[in-house]
């Protein structure tokens, strides 16, 4: 992953959930894609297969998100913990609940919802098989309580056209609601 997202300087951070039964590493990666963000990447989430396709060999999710917060890593951690822990299914269209207002509370973006990567190079996050497994990138967008609203009444190609549209800013955890 560190090819994918080359940037000025990348570590990997290791996240225990609350009860320090799981494990979940996020990759950060600074400057990428542009000066000022940070990119993120769930590492070993894939390992934890989605029954709900028939893919040989099994599929497993990565999460991708991008922010000019270091600790918005802690986001993605739970995400993967939700998937882990509580048997959610991180799949393009879908979105987790209350997940980034876990982390900030007075955030007007709570919901994370799940969409093909387009921020880096879309062929080095097409799925792959590595090791016995089928690993696919999605990549998470903080939305508001009434995108959500929106998502789930009108679908994710019809919140896609809104946000075409409009063009928010996905790196500010305060903007305003497109819906």
């Amino acid at each position: 992953m560190r090819a994918v997202f080359h940037g000025s300087r990348c570590s990997v951070v290791g996240y225990l959930d609350r009860a320090e039964t799981s494990e979940i590493h996020v990759l950060h990666s600074t400057e990428v894609p542009e000066r000022g963000l940070i990119s993120f990447c769930t590492i070993g989430l894939s390992d934890h297969p989605d029954d709900g396709y028939e893919v040989d060999p099994p599929l497993g999710v990565e999460i991708v998100a991008v922010s000019n917060r270091p600790e918005f890593a802690e986001v993605l951690s739970t995400a993967a913990f939700c998937v882990i822990n509580s048997g959610y299914r991180a799949r393009p269209g879908g979105a987790f609940p209350g997940v980034v207002r876990l982390h900030y509370p007075d955030t007007s973006v709570p919901n994370l919802h799940f969409v093909e990567p387009y921020l880096w190079d879309e062929h080095a996050l097409r799925a792959h098989v590595y090791d016995g497994k089928t690993v696919a990138w999605l990549q998470a967008l903080p939305i508001s309580d009434a995108e959500t609203v929106y998502l789930v009444e009108h679908g994710a190609e019809a919140l896609g056209e809104l946000f075409a549209r409009s063009d928010p800013d996905f790196v500010d955890l305060h903007r305003a609601s497109v819906v």
